[in-house]
């Protein structure tokens, strides 16, 4: 952005601001909003001083920024609103959100479903499952259906509220509307009708993404990491172990977020000995372990009271980090554990 202006071509003011905001602080940001002539303090840089307050948590400044962006004309959609009302979700005040919603309808501005995901966290956040179920209900009936994100948002609600049957109701409407090329819904419906307790559910979207990929791709690693993390809540071992097998024979690229989550349910299962040869296994062939690999370790033997044990994780993760993630330095660590 420097080189632009030294260059004496047009930034974008509004990006610079978030990036000032970011690396030098707020005061900088609005000394430089500040700056700019009349013609670019125009809706995008207001609004992106808006969202600069908005995750400074600078509630005043940012409904003082709001109530003169409205006076000027330039709001101009749903996301100034959507702005003020994380902010309020952010600073324990849900109870505002639905009265900024009204707001929004109330001056004819179009609420978007990332509107809707917000009103209705915040009725979680209350435990007001009622108003849940009429906006809901109103919607469906006058409005039309949602996307399958917001279905998707919907049911992690009833998930946490353990209302299963509602949660699965919505992840029925979520695949009623998804569309039947688009694929990225899958590991959400992986994880959730795993959170509603649906093994067979989840075992049947498995089936149901393998065929809509089928003879053009693998599943992906975010896909196989989804399934994996779904069939752990239902303590079932062999079938993880089974698909991380898979999954390494179809691999594209090697994700140790994959590695992490059989090792942690290897040491879950007391199953030690196996954590510790994937560890051993992936790193022969190559593939660095991250932080977390050994931090799984420290954390079960703190878990199981080997403290001493865990201090050697903990020591030979400080030097691996310091060493450089070298392989030599990798296997010294390994051979003396």
């Amino acid at each position: 952005m420097d080189w632009m202006e030294s260059q004496h071509l047009a930034p974008d003011h509004a990006v610079r601001i978030d990036l000032i905001s970011k690396l030098k602080g707020i005061q900088m940001a609005e000394e430089y909003f500040q700056s700019l002539p009349d013609l670019s303090k125009n809706h995008q840089t207001h609004g992106a001083l808006l969202s600069c307050y908005c995750s400074k948590k600078l509630g005043e400044k940012a409904v003082a920024i709001f109530e003169k962006m409205k006076e000027l004309g330039l709001v101009t959609g749903a996301l100034e609103y959507n702005n003020l009302m994380t902010l309020h979700m952010k600073s324990g005040q849900a109870h505002e959100v639905e009265r900024m919603f009204d707001e929004m309808k109330a001056s004819n501005t179009l609420p978007d479903k990332c509107s809707y995901k917000i009103l209705l966290e915040s009725y979680a956040l209350q435990n007001d499952i009622d108003s849940i179920e009429r906006i809901v209900q109103g919607i469906e009936q006058n409005e039309g259906a949602w996307d399958w994100s917001v279905y998707c948002h919907l049911a992690a609600i009833y998930n946490s509220a353990k209302l299963f049957e509602k949660s699965r109701v919505s992840l029925k409407k979520a695949e009623l509307v998804m569309n039947g090329r688009d694929t990225s819904p899958f590991p959400f419906l992986l994880s959730l009708y795993a959170g509603a307790g649906d093994l067979l559910e989840v075992k049947r979207v498995w089936g149901l993404l393998k065929a809509r990929i089928h003879g053009t791709r693998p599943p992906t690693n975010k896909e196989y990491l989804a399934l994996l993390q779904a069939l752990k809540r239902f303590d079932d071992i062999d079938a993880m172990r089974d698909f991380f097998k898979e999954w390494e024979l179809n691999l594209v690229s090697y994700d140790q977020k994959l590695m992490n989550a059989m090792i942690e349910a290897y040491l879950e299962k007391n199953m030690v000995e196996e954590a510790r040869l994937l560890l051993e296994t992936t790193a022969g062939e190559g593939i660095p372990p991250v932080l977390k690999s050994f931090w799984l370790f420290i954390h079960y033997y703190s878990r199981t009271g080997e403290r001493d044990r865990a201090r050697e994780w903990s020591s030979e993760a400080s030097s691996f980090v310091k060493r450089g993630f070298k392989w030599e330095c990798l296997e010294r660590c390994l051979g003396r554990l």
